[in-house]
Parts: structure tokens; sequence; C-alpha cells
């Protein structure tokens, strides 16, 4: 399950790829100015941005996303 992060002002996104230190929308985990932190929570995304990538990625069928076995790089 991805995280939930909350900024500064109650804006609450969603975790970005794992291992980055980013939300979806590109916002920065440490905070905008790298001095306020985001803090983890349960509560609901309401960033409206990190909720545009999350139903762009709910539109691709299955059918077109390639399987583990045909992303295999060809070297």
């Amino acid at each position: 399950m991805p995280k939930h992060y909350l900024e500064t002002g109650l804006v609450i996104h969603c975790e970005g790829m794992i291992g980055a230190d980013y939300t979806l929308c590109g916002a920065a985990l440490e905070g905008v100015n790298g001095d306020e932190p985001m803090t983890e929570t349960h509560a609901s995304i309401n960033c409206g941005q990190c909720i545009t990538v999350i139903d762009f990625c709910r539109k691709i069928r299955p059918g077109e996303v390639c399987s583990p076995f045909q992303r295999r790089s060809r070297s």
C-alpha cells in the first residue's frame, strides 16, 4: 500500500516511486525549502495533482502493459 504524506497546509499527497524522496505529483518529502518535512498519515489523499496521476493510471488496461518477461532487456 502506498504511504500518504501530510504537507503543511493540510494537503495530503500519495507516495511516489519506492525509494524516491518525492510524491506522485513531484512534491519533495522534506518540504518546499527542506525545513518542514512531510509526515506520514492515514488520512485520504486530497492533492489534486496526485489524484490526477492516480486516475490516469486507472485508465490503463492490463493488456497495455508488457509482462515482466517482456520487460527484460535484450542486451
